[in-house]
């Protein structure tokens, strides 16, 4: 799990102004928008991760989630267009 949550946080610190990991959590901010991106990552089996991607309002809450599983047989980079995808309707 910490292999998968510091490759998000590697490609979040290249678009984001700020990037925190809390325990399970990513947290990204952004200068030009006010949601905050919420990644969880949990183990759901050995060979299995939950992530799941959070908008947050600040003011208001989550507003928007999407959450897949990534196995250790799937290339991370099918991870990576799924955080794609997500902040490309939230975060563009």
């Amino acid at each position: 799990m910490d292999t998968a949550q510091e490759l998000l946080a590697a490609n979040l610190t290249d678009r984001a102004d700020h990037v925190a990991r809390v325990a399970n959590n990513l947290y990204a901010r952004f200068t030009d928008n006010s949601l905050v991106l919420k990644v969880i990552c949990e183990p759901t089996a050995a060979d299995e991760l939950r992530i799941t991607l959070v908008a947050v309002d600040p003011e208001r809450g989550a507003i928007e989630a999407v959450s897949f599983t990534h196995t250790r047989a799937q290339e991370f980079s099918q991870a990576l267009e799924e955080l794609d995808g997500f902040m490309g309707v939230w975060f563009a």
